[in-house]
């Protein structure tokens, strides 16, 4: 089984959405929790997300690469979603998108809009060790305004 989930979350009054790959083989204990995402969970429809379903995604990281047609090299990272638990309706805890990711700082930059000004936020050189000892580079992380002090100190 393999595809994409777009799961939404609310944040400062603006709804995100973060797009979640997945692939599990038949053969894998993954597949039967997928199989009833698949086939059970509830979607944003016309009535809007008070019918969808909540849940709760664990995953990984990966760096994705390849060369595209003009022989750029592509590079991102990856979440790819393993784990779904449907959440109760009635918890009163605010959605929320986060991830906890271990990070080895190499490096940062200030990141610069179009005028070439600063915005306050930093550009993040990093890499995590994922599943089975892999290194992942992490690729488009940053750091926001309102961290970047102490993220500097």
């Amino acid at each position: 089984m393999s595809g994409r989930m777009v799961v939404q979350s609310m944040a400062d009054n603006k709804i995100n959405e973060h797009v979640i790959e997945i692939f599990t083989m038949q053969s894998s204990k993954l597949f039967k929790g997928l199989e009833t995402v698949k086939d059970e969970y509830k979607t944003i429809d016309a009535d809007g997300l008070e019918n969808a379903d909540r849940i709760k995604v664990n995953g990984t990281l990966k760096l994705k690469e390849y060369c595209s047609s003009q022989d750029n090299l592509i590079q991102y990272n990856e979440v790819r979603g393993m784990i779904f638990s449907r959440l109760d309706k009635n918890d009163l805890q605010k959605d929320k998108a986060l991830a906890s990711i271990e990070t080895v700082v190499d490096g940062f930059a200030e990141k610069l809009n179009e005028d070439q000004s600063p915005t306050g936020e930093f550009l993040l050189n990093g890499f995590t060790v994922g599943w089975a000892n892999e290194v992942i580079e992490l690729k488009g992380a940053f750091v926001g305004s309102k961290l970047s002090q102490p993220f500097m100190n």
